[in-house]
């Protein structure tokens, strides 16, 4: 092996070396579950737990959680880092817990989640978590010792109890939820988010309304919205109803192929539905039961805050903002009613870090005849996806040069390549507006691999499905620099998007200088030395034949530190003085 390919070579991270227990080759122990008692009508929780095993041997974890601990089956989710690819099984043993009709009564019914461990060598230590969130628990929900129970190959090993004491709270007249996993309010995103309410001049449900999104399927991107008729009026119902959602910077609006609950929606995929309310009840509380009405509206077209007559329903885009809204108008609503607008929202892109957090920042407002100034009327949605350390794929992105003059070509490249069987993930490169985009070079050598180009945005996204574990492919997309002027400098990054989460990637840089014409030269004048004036420009690279550059690749694999000092020394001698930017960010997919 050469000294660049060894250079080149990143350990993956292992696990804690441990001695197994004296009666078992397998164990699952220290299991602790935050919270247990729950206060909130959604709380996220977090069981932890360490697997250890002896050398090659391997078992089946598996845990029984009391249905009402979980609010579906999409926000169960587990990080393991011996998990056998594709061994994950989630199995709801009996019926969903109905928040309505069930009340405060369990069942029995549980979701029975099991994996199969990777038998390995030597005897390790595996610190392991289960995520999952809670129903969304009725006002005053009273439920006891509802258990979580820990097994390893079937063997009962722990049982962690539960309880609900879920206060009443005073209903309001608009309120957004996601559906995705929850942040707990000890975790810094939940800080985050709380602190973006002051800089972004909106509230959040912090119970509901803060959490994570899904990069990857836009399925589990669920948003409910709903009005309240009871809060609204005082008297009758309210009247000249009007309702906009804002969608996060970029993101669309997704037409499930099968909506939420196996509720008719529009053409579009949006999902109206109608809660009755019982006014003779201290906070009107909800009766059992609701009704679709999805078919009452109609989607029409037109630009963004043009009227709408009762029941239209239209998604378009602010051109200030480039940002999709949903708004719908209604000539009154039912004070007993309460009215959901359900949607599901797909990633086009991740936006820019906000400190430490990109922010998915959406909201909600409605407008009403007999509204009054003092009136709350809106409010938002908080999300950000998991920054991880891992992914099934490694990228690296390189630009062909780093100095250019205005005008001279400019492209940049991705190279994948799989590291796990069936690795789906995108990219995202918001590439900086002074260099436009051209959509008619973008290229890729593996079809499983598409590039697009949003020129609107400058954005390059590439869609990558199914990629098996080695295979590869090979992205360039060009640039227009006829707008650049001497000084500027290019900077640009971007984003890998997986199931998990987010990765950025490395940096690259070109720096524009002003294309300086040589004087012409008299051949018959005797006293100029052709050899020792200017040089031409060779039109290859942008530089002078006297001091040509090497194409620049900045390279960036998507987590590890850069080369020790002396293995970057090494290598940049190995390229003839040629530089090597190289970051490395490896990563796992949770099956």
């Amino acid at each position: 092996m050469s000294l660049l390919a060894a250079s080149l070579v990143v350990l993956a991270p292992t696990a804690a070396t441990a001695a197994p227990l004296p009666e078992s080759d397998t164990y699952v122990r220290d299991a602790v579950l935050n919270p247990t008692l729950i206060t909130t009508s959604s709380a996220p929780m977090e069981l932890t737990y360490t697997y250890g095993a002896s050398d090659q041997k391997s078992s089946v974890v598996s845990f029984d959680i009391a249905s009402p601990l979980v609010y579906s089956e999409a926000s169960i989710k587990l990080e393991a880092a011996n998990m056998k690819p594709g061994t994950l099984q989630i199995t709801l043993e009996g019926r969903a817990f109905n928040t309505d009709t069930d009340g405060d009564t369990w069942d029995g019914s549980v979701y029975h989640v099991s994996y199969e461990t990777i038998a390995e060598a030597g005897a390790h230590e595996y610190p392991s978590t289960l995520y999952f969130e809670t129903s969304r628990f009725r006002h005053d929900s009273r439920l006891s010792d509802l258990p979580v129970k820990i097994m390893n190959d079937g063997e009962l090993t722990d049982t962690k109890l539960v309880n609900v004491k879920e206060p009443s709270t005073a209903p309001t007249v608009i309120n957004t939820s996601v559906d995705n996993g929850k942040y707990d309010s000890t975790r810094a995103e939940y800080d985050a988010a709380t602190s973006a309410e002051t800089r972004l001049d909106t509230s959040f449900n912090k119970k509901m309304g803060i959490g994570t999104i899904d990069l990857t399927n836009p399925e589990l991107n669920i948003v409910r919205t709903s009005i309240n008729g009871a809060v609204m009026s005082d008297h009758d119902g309210p009247t000249g109803v009007n309702f906009d959602a804002t969608l996060p910077a970029l993101n669309t609006v997704y037409n499930s192929a099968t909506p939420t609950g196996g509720m008719a929606d529009t053409p579009s995929g949006l999902i109206f539905a109608a809660q009755k309310l019982d006014l003779t009840q201290p906070g009107f509380p909800n009766i059992p039961g609701v009704n679709v009405v999805s078919a009452q509206f109609t989607e029409v077209g037109g630009a963004y805050g043009d009227p709408l007559g009762d029941h239209e329903v239209r998604i378009s885009k602010d051109p200030a903002t480039q940002r999709t809204h949903i708004e719908y108008h209604v000539n009154s609503l039912p004070r007993d009613e309460k009215l959901f607008l359900v949607y599901y929202q797909n990633v086009e892109t991740i936006p820019t870090p906000t400190g430490d957090y990109p922010e998915f920042v959406g909201n909600a407002a409605v407008t009403w005849d007999q509204q009054t100034a003092d009136a709350p009327n809106k409010i938002g949605t908080w999300q950000t996806p998991y920054a991880i350390a891992a992914a099934a794929v490694n990228t690296v992105k390189s630009v062909d040069k780093t100095a250019i003059h205005p005008g001279d070509s400019l492209s940049y490249t991705f190279d994948i390549n799989a590291t796990k069987d069936s690795a789906s993930f995108w990219i995202a490169d918001n590439v900086d507006a002074r260099v436009p985009l051209q959509a008619d070079t973008a290229t890729s050598t593996n079809s499983k691999c598409v590039p697009s180009v949003d020129a609107a945005e400058n954005l390059l996204r590439v869609d990558c499905d199914a990629l098996a574990v080695g295979e590869s492919a090979k992205i360039t997309v060009g640039v227009d620099t006829t707008g650049t002027h001497d000084g500027d400098k290019i900077d640009n990054t971007y984003y890998l998007g997986t199931d998990l989460g987010y990765l950025k990637g490395n940096d690259v840089s070109t720096v524009v200088t002003e294309s300086v014409t040589p004087p012409p030269v008299d051949p018959t004048d005797p006293t100029v030395d052709p050899s020792n004036g200017p040089q031409p420009t060779d039109p290859t690279n942008g530089t002078t034949s006297d001091n040509a550059n090497q194409p620049e690749a900045a390279l960036a694999t998507t987590g590890a530190d850069l080369l020790p000092l002396g293995i970057a020394a090494a290598t940049a001698l190995l390229l003839g003085g040629g530089l090597l930017l190289f970051r490395r960010l490896t990563v796992t997919h949770k099956q």
